[in-house]
């Protein structure tokens, strides 16, 4: 475990969704991903696609226990259809795993794909209106401290790095985007809503904020946002 941060340790020491489900409750398909040593179990409502509950069961290295624990955790109370779109990117951003668990999730991510092929025939309704898991809790990192005297160019790629890494994978997995046009010296971020976001309810609602709070904790207090459609 020499290669496990402090974070992936006390994860790892209170893990949510080991388990199994020894069978389907009425209206609720029971859903077995299986990739390797790892199974993904899953309740999916079969009126909406909604994964109603998560759990894992896996041998294998800490790393790859990490990876299906973040996983149930991304997939409960999203469609099947979000399940599909789950990538690389959004684990990363959802957790911080060190650089050596690329290869374990994505041998989670496989073993999703194997869930998502038993859900297809399941409808998903108001596919596109499921809120966007930017993480509710966001801690600061401090800002930075020269923030007001950086160069416009420089704010502006610095927002944009920021939204690249915290931001977009999330976004990306509900069939939308979002771009950075500008920051101004007012401490205005103007963002540009593209895809499924231009006609989702959070994005000028949980989602925005979520943005805001984002930018507000890891660069300036003085950041805002105003989106453009």
């Amino acid at each position: 475990m020499h290669d496990l941060t402090r974070k992936c340790k006390e994860r790892l020491d209170r893990l949510y969704y080991v388990g199994y489900f020894r069978a389907r409750e009425e209206g609720l398909r029971l859903v077995k991903g299986t990739e390797g040593s790892l199974t993904l179990y899953w309740l999916v409502d079969e009126t909406d696609g909604v994964i109603a509950d998560s759990r894992f069961q896996v041998f294998g290295p800490p790393l790859l226990i990490l990876a299906a624990e973040i996983c149930c955790e991304m997939l409960l109370r999203k469609t099947h259809l979000f399940a599909s779109r789950l990538s690389l990117e959004a684990l990363q951003a959802q957790f911080p795993f060190p650089p050596s668990a690329a290869p374990f999730l994505q041998h989670a991510l496989e073993a999703v794909q194997r869930g998502v092929e038993q859900c297809r025939d399941i409808p998903c309704e108001g596919a596109g209106a499921f809120t966007t898991p930017i993480p509710e809790e966001i801690p600061s990192s401090g800002g930075i401290s020269d923030w007001q005297e950086r160069s416009g160019e420089e704010k502006l790629a610095i927002v944009r790095d920021l939204m690249d890494r915290e931001v977009r994978p999330y976004i990306a997995l509900d069939a939308g985007d979002v771009i950075v046009e500008a920051v101004l010296e007012s401490g205005e971020v103007q963002i540009l809503y593209q895809g499924s976001c231009t006609s989702c309810h959070a994005s000028t609602g949980s989602t925005l904020s979520a943005i805001q709070q984002i930018l507000q904790s890891r660069i300036h207090p003085a950041l805002f946002v105003v989106p453009r459609f």
